[in-house]
């Protein structure tokens, strides 16, 4: 048995993944948020619409994949593949600040945030 999780088609060379086309993309698919693979989507809906970071970033910042780390991200199956529940946490660095972001998934339900938060006042670089 085959599944198809998520498929994009990419024919533009100006494409760039995390970019906030990107997101906004997977935003618009089927069953976005209930993917194993769509928590770090979610942390990103999230950075690129919160208006406290937009006042402190600007509202054009673009995340580069090279500037996220994911600390973790697991789930844990209930009887089939499509139901499971699951915790990540990302740090997400934007200009020269550093973003701490926190998500869960339960059970039937969506990923979503659960604690964003500022994790220095500025990166020394």
């Amino acid at each position: 048995m085959l599944f198809l999780i998520g498929c994009i088609s990419i024919q533009d060379s100006n494409y760039a993944m995390y970019s906030r086309d990107d997101v906004k993309t997977m935003l618009n698919s089927n069953s976005f948020g209930s993917g194993r693979n769509d928590d770090i989507y979610v942390a990103l809906s999230h950075i690129y619409n919160d208006d406290e970071i937009s006042e402190k970033c600007g509202g054009d910042f673009e995340v580069l994949a090279e500037n996220i780390v994911c600390h973790f991200s697991e789930g844990e199956n209930f009887l089939f593949y499509g139901i499971y529940k699951g915790h990540a946490e990302y740090s997400i660095l934007i200009k020269e600040y550093s973003y701490r972001i926190k998500l869960s998934k339960d059970y039937f339900k969506k990923w979503s945030v659960v604690d964003c938060f500022l994790e220095n006042e500025e990166i020394k670089t």
